[in-house]
């Protein structure tokens, strides 16, 4: 069985029940995502930027880096 529920974190609602968005003093952001569910989940991540920013880097149990920083 499968079930599928989509949540959004933004800047709007950072620090509620889906996690929360730390901007950092280096200019990085870094995102605490909350899983409220029962069992462990992977994770759909979509970026969207607003300006070009040449590298985006994702770091947890594995790592994956876009771009050339």
């Amino acid at each position: 069985a499968e079930s599928v529920d989509t949540k959004t974190l933004n800047n709007d609602n950072s620090g509620g029940e889906n996690g929360t968005i730390i901007n950092n003093a280096d200019h990085s952001v870094s995102v605490l995502i909350n899983n409220n569910g029962t069992l462990p989940i992977f994770p759909t991540i979509k970026i969207t930027p607003t300006a070009e920013s040449g590298f985006f880097g994702i770091a947890g149990q594995n790592v994956l880096e876009i771009g050339n920083p």
